[in-house]
């Protein structure tokens, strides 16, 4: 039944949304957390063949605490194209209590992933006033502005294994040099963002990695500091 209705969606939506909405989001947030432990995880991209799809369900099966998706929780939405199992995991991040949807640059918009879930999904949101947590993309220079560039680097990075996928991410270096620094002139103790697939700490630059390869990994803020945490 479930995926009958996510095929419908698919062909009633999908076509007129992917040809007249643009790919960028407004940096509108959400009310702030206040008081708030969680954990913020990102990119995995539900619907590609590289989505750690039993690690994730390994994850929300052991950690039921607040948690934050920080965008690309799905790859695309042509859900038609979808296993199955990839289907029964979104609907359990639609059940899921405590969590809250950033939108990626994946999913197009807040405006299309709201539709298409019935969940209400945010560009940014801020927790206890101190840390500011978006995707990033908006600080990638190449978002939005060759959009076939990117569909071909989705569609090869897609087709890649796991560890090809790993040594490709090299190439994004310089990417994630730009998005930290611009990340940096915010004024906020910590920035939290996915998109670039490294899970790493610089400065008060703070990245959730991905679920596409293992371990997945997150970022947890906890009695007000921020740490890299990952699972198996």
């Amino acid at each position: 039944m479930l995926g009958g209705q996510l095929r419908l969606l698919d062909a009633l939506l999908l076509q007129p949304i992917y040809s007249g909405l643009e790919s960028t989001h407004r940096m509108e947030v959400r009310p702030p957390f206040s008081g708030v432990n969680m954990r913020v995880i990102s990119d995995i991209h539900l619907g590609s063949k590289l989505c750690k799809n039993k690690l994730i369900n390994r994850f929300l099966d052991e950690y039921d605490g607040p948690l934050i998706v920080n965008g690309d929780l799905v790859d695309h939405w042509k859900m038609h194209k979808w296993k199955r199992s990839h289907l029964v995991t979104l609907d359990r991040f639609r059940k899921r209590p405590d969590t809250s949807f950033i939108a990626g640059n994946h999913e197009v918009s807040t405006e299309v992933a709201t539709q298409i879930t019935g969940l209400v999904w945010v560009p940014a949101t801020i927790i206890d006033g101190r840390f500011f947590v978006c995707h990033g993309h908006h600080w990638d220079k190449w978002v939005g502005r060759w959009p076939l560039v990117e569909d071909f680097i989705d569609l090869v990075y897609n087709s890649l294994n796991e560890k090809t996928a790993k040594l490709a991410k090299h190439a994004f270096k310089k990417a994630i040099k730009c998005i930290s620094k611009d990340a940096l002139k915010t004024n906020y103790d910590a920035v939290i963002c996915g998109h670039t697939h490294w899970h790493t700490n610089i400065g008060r630059y703070w990245n959730t990695g991905c679920w596409t390869e293992s371990p997945g990994t997150w970022v947890e803020i906890k009695d007000g500091v921020v740490s890299l945490g990952s699972y198996k």
